[in-house]
């Protein structure tokens, strides 16, 4: 369970991913660019690798 710190930290975790890694841009480069690497796409979005994890989820989340 998320307390308040914990949710903040979550937001701002999101918020800079938004920033540096816009979604159509991050889209461009695991679709059309064919980058699956998540070491490779931290080093090109600035972003940690659990950054990109949480970002591909929400992207693509798994269907049940």
């Amino acid at each position: 369970m998320y307390n308040g710190r914990d949710l903040l930290e979550r937001e701002a975790d999101i918020f800079a991913a938004e920033l540096l890694a816009p979604t159509d841009y991050f889209r461009e480069l695991v679709e059309a660019r064919g980058i699956r690497d998540i070491d490779a796409l931290s080093d090109i979005c600035g972003v940690s690798k659990e950054m990109i994890k949480i970002k591909i989820r929400e992207i693509y989340p798994k269907k049940p």
